[in-house]
């Protein structure tokens, strides 16, 4: 864990420990955010001690390469610097299951709601149960304190077990859409895992949720966001073909930039797509079918 202190001390970075600044917080060193921190003092961008991960409170999450490249601005000697530092390190990022699996109580077959909010976004329930998975959430399903009603149960698998899980709401007055699983109720964080990952081969197309997954099919994964962990990183380093396929928001497309960013360094080819769709999750028949010709063919 000391290799990225010495290495950052050897090229003459400030940094700060926990407890030395108060944006630095144990299992992180501190530093100053070359994209929005210079020059205001504030060590806002966190370096994971044990997964090399970087993340500012501010503009969020970066790759240690484009770090130490905005820093050496020399990028073959940033690439060397981030495949040393990380030797050893990403594939500790593979975390063990850490507790006992807790799912609502209560799951049952897909009822005719929730087939039908299914169906009204063109979705076939029975596949959608078959492939991934998915079941129905009525009125009486708890999981700890908490009371889940009307939801799909949307389970996240590695290796074919179910190891975390988030549900999606099928009430359309409901604002809080989905509700994931807490820590103490995934046996791995959702946030190190690729859903849909069980199902990918050569290739993958990277989207943001569950309902894009679902409309491209196996071979496509998703981050359950836009923000995405250096453990997916690692994982999708492994694909030697990777498609980007955000939503087509300003923002969302920034973030499949960095995610294209993060990857550059690893072998295989990287690509950002842009679709006309708002979101993959309701893309055309015949949009799916071209980036299925493009990537997954």
């Amino acid at each position: 864990m000391n290799d990225i202190i010495n290495t950052l001390n050897e090229l003459g970075v400030d940094t700060r420990s926990p407890g030395e600044s108060p944006h630095v917080t144990a299992g992180w060193i501190g530093v100053m955010c070359p994209w929005c921190g210079e020059g205001t003092g504030k060590f806002g961008l966190g370096i994971n001690l044990r997964s090399l991960c970087c993340s500012c409170w501010k503009c969020g999450h970066h790759s240690l390469y484009a770090y130490l490249l905005e820093i050496t601005r020399v990028s073959h000697k940033a690439y060397q610097i981030a495949n040393d530092l990380k030797k050893g390190v990403l594939f500790d990022t593979e975390v063990k299951a850490r507790t006992k699996l807790v799912i609502p109580f209560g799951l049952e077959p897909m009822s005719e709601s929730h087939k039908h909010y299914l169906k009204e976004r063109r979705f076939n329930p029975d596949e959608i149960e078959r492939v991934w998975g998915v079941q129905g959430i009525s009125v009486f399903a708890t999981v700890g304190e908490r009371t889940l009603s009307w939801r799909l149960y949307i389970p996240i698998q590695q290796n074919s077990d179910v190891v975390s899980w988030t549900t999606r709401s099928i009430n359309p007055d409901e604002k809080r859409r989905y509700i994931n699983a807490k820590a103490e109720e995934e046996s791995i964080p959702k946030s190190e895992l690729l859903y849909g990952g069980d199902l990918a081969r050569h290739a993958v197309i990277v989207c943001e949720g569950p309902s894009d997954v679902w409309r491209i099919g196996p071979g496509a994964v998703a981050t359950m966001g836009v923000s995405y962990s250096q453990a997916q990183v690692t994982k999708l380093s492994r694909f030697p073909i990777r498609a980007i396929c955000f939503d087509s928001d300003p923002k969302a497309q920034e973030r499949a930039r960095q995610l294209r960013d993060a990857l550059l360094p690893f072998p295989g080819q990287t690509s950002v797509v842009t679709i006309d769709a708002e979101d993959p999750g309701s893309m055309s028949c015949h949009e799916v079918q071209l980036l299925h010709k493009e990537f997954l063919e």
